[in-house]
């Protein structure tokens, strides 16, 4: 690089050295501002020899930086102008004052911005080719710098406008959630008035949003009002509501007054994550209200699924979502071990007990506890896999069998996850029965497909009560060798991939039917006809069971990933805990995480990382051969 092209670049340096490093001195700040405006002149006077010097072929060439250096000069000129000495000149109010100083700082970087990078580019060109330089080749290496000089110079102004004008343009996608079936069944069979009250003002835009929502679902027996907080001072304190942006649900009154409330944020921008979700969350607070709380139980200490992150324990085999969806149909969820009775009795308070994945087999004991509880009316719902234990005995109860280690197929349909050949046993179905398990599931079908990841094959024997609520789709089959391909002798059919039973179970002591002989004939003819009238007037209690060939499609990966196989388990648990109002669809509206494995997807982080960036290297090479050639 040519000298006049060090000075100028010693020129800047100094002057920064100056106005940051020793601004608290003012001896040692006007040295540096002196010493910059002497090496900058010192750089024009170079480039004035260089350009004395040159041939007349050359003399435009070398005349270039004369003229970008004396315009940077001017930019020193006018920082000094943004100095205390500078701005005395200009006889301003304070306020006045600030702005030319601001003013001049700024004109000034604007100049050094747009004339510091073609300097340095033609000193560059200068040093390399000193005689053989054309006034040609350096006007255009002038141009091409100042044109990118002035596109970055030109972000500085435009940041400050974006800034002191803030307008933002939100181009996503944004729906307020509407009305579901599960929701608007609620609402419709509440047993006890419900009172809402929207604490919104009224020229809020997330109010109007909210009305077309709680206008569908007000009947006689959910009563809306919108209010608000401002003007309701008693009624806002009564109800802890501390401002607005709040949705209060209220049942009773006095002692057994009970409250839910709802914060969705009176910003529209704020609000809008609530909104998309605005179906399932006054969902959850109508059945806290309408129903008391009930206990699920999960059973542990086999390997099976569960919410808590292990070492041991893949994403697959995770169930936070599914926890979630339990507690927002108000059940409280806990584990049931050898430890907490499941090798004696099933705990009194279990409205369901699942039985997610077990890889390890139960205890004798352990079997018999979860067949007296279905047999005392209890709901059992149970998903297996095929790598894992199968409780035999109590699927022998039922009359169905599983296949374990063999997996379900189907060479067409399937789900990628690992881009491979063992992707075919990620089944997809829309086969679903009219039961009462998969209700919305078999009216929804075209948009409501639900996957089961490695599936095993579920049996129906003779005489089993079982019905099919969920089969696979045509020609898949049971993968018996292993190789992950249709073999001879391999058939290709429709599947049980879920069965539910239900039936009508009567205590042993009214199915006594044993008459004491020490009782004459007439006495024991009426204790016999007693017994006879209790049975009839017995009302039969019914037990209610799912058993699933897959369990993987209840875990993190699926459960809430796609809204199949959520909506699946929300009519499955529903249906087993009796509670046909808690069914249906829910409504959500939110964007759906997508989520890439280095193992399934690994081929896109080579794309990102390696080859777009050496495409953009091989062209920009290929560009500047071409150029070369050119000139």
């Amino acid at each position: 690089m040519k000298a006049y092209g060090y000075l100028y670049i010693s020129s800047l340096v100094a002057l920064l050295i100056g106005e940051r490093l020793f601004s608290g001195s003012t001896e040692l700040r006007y040295l540096f501002s002196i010493g910059s405006v002497i090496l900058i002149a010192g750089a024009i006077y170079v480039a004035l020899q260089n350009k004395k010097s040159a041939s007349e072929h050359q003399h435009k060439a070398y005349g270039y930086p004369v003229i970008i250096l004396t315009l940077s000069s001017v930019g020193h000129l006018i920082y000094g102008l943004s100095t205390e000495s500078g701005l005395n000149l200009f006889s301003q109010e304070p306020e006045a004052t600030h702005k030319l100083k601001v003013i001049f700082q700024c004109l000034a970087v604007l100049v050094w911005t747009c004339t510091a990078p073609p300097l340095i580019a033609l000193a560059k060109l200068h040093s390399s080719s000193p005689r053989h330089l054309q006034n040609g080749p350096a006007k255009q290496v002038m141009l091409q710098w100042l044109g990118a000089a002035f596109a970055f110079a030109s972000i500085a102004p435009l940041n400050y406008v974006a800034q002191a004008e803030n307008i933002r343009w939100d181009l996503g996608y944004f729906k307020t959630a509407t009305l579901g079936t599960s929701t608007l069944s609620l609402a419709q069979n509440l047993d006890e008035p419900i009172q809402v009250y929207l604490f919104y003002p009224s020229s809020s835009e997330v109010r109007q949003e909210l009305r077309g929502y709680f206008k569908q679902l007000e009947n006689t027996s959910l009563e809306i009002s919108y209010l608000d907080h401002a003007l309701e001072p008693e009624l806002s304190k009564e109800l802890k509501v501390r401002d607005n942006g709040y949705i209060a649900f209220v049942r009773g009154s006095g002692d057994n007054q009970q409250v839910e409330r709802l914060k969705i944020p009176i910003d529209f921008s704020g609000a809008k994550r609530k909104l998309k979700k605005l179906d399932g969350e006054v969902r959850e607070r109508l059945l806290k209200m309408a129903k008391g709380p009930r206990v699920v139980y999960l059973t542990t200490g086999h390997g099976e699924f569960h919410w808590k992150s292990d070492k041991d324990r893949s994403k697959e085999e995770q169930i936070n979502d599914l926890k979630k969806v339990l507690k927002s149909f108000n059940y409280s969820v806990k584990e049931l071990s050898l430890a907490n009775g499941l090798g004696n009795q099933v705990p009194a308070d279990a409205g369901m007990v699942m039985v997610l994945g077990p890889q390890t087999d139960f205890l004798p004991t352990e079997l018999d506890s979860l067949r007296n509880y279905r047999n005392s009316g209890g709901s059992l719902l149970v998903a297996l896999e095929p790598a894992g234990s199968t409780p035999t005995s109590l699927l022998e109860d039922l009359k169905l069998s599983y296949d374990a280690n063999r997996y379900l197929l189907h060479s067409r349909v399937y789900i990628p996850r690992k881009n491979a050949t063992v992707d075919q046993r990620n089944l997809a179905t829309n086969k679903f029965s009219t039961h009462a398990s998969v209700t919305t599931l078999s009216v929804n079908n075209k948009e409501l497909p639900v996957i089961f990841p490695e599936v095993g094959a579920l049996r129906l024997e003779t005489g089993t009560k079982a019905k099919a609520t969920i089969r696979s789709l045509e020609e898949t089959f049971l993968d018996s060798d292993g190789n992950l391909k249709k073999s001879q002798g391999e058939e290709s059919k429709v599947w049980e991939l879920s069965v539910a039973i239900e039936e009508d179970i009567i205590s042993s002591s009214s199915e006594d039917t044993n008459v004491d002989d020490s009782l004459s004939p007439e006495q024991a003819q009426t204790e016999e006809n007693e017994k006879e009238t209790e049975k009839e007037d017995e009302t039969p209690v019914k037990s209610r069971t799912l058993v699933f060939a897959d369990a993987t499609w209840l875990s993190d990966i699926l459960l809430l990933q796609n809204k199949g196989n959520g909506q699946a388990f929300v009519d499955a648990v529903a249906w087993l805990m009796d509670e046909p109002d808690a069914g249906g669809s829910i409504e959500d509206e939110s964007d759906i995480k997508v989520q890439h494995t280095k193992e399934g997807q690994g081929w896109i982080f080579a794309l990102s990382s390696l080859l777009i960036p050496l495409m953009i290297i091989i062209f920009g090479i290929v560009r500047v051969r071409l150029r070369k050639k050119e000139n």
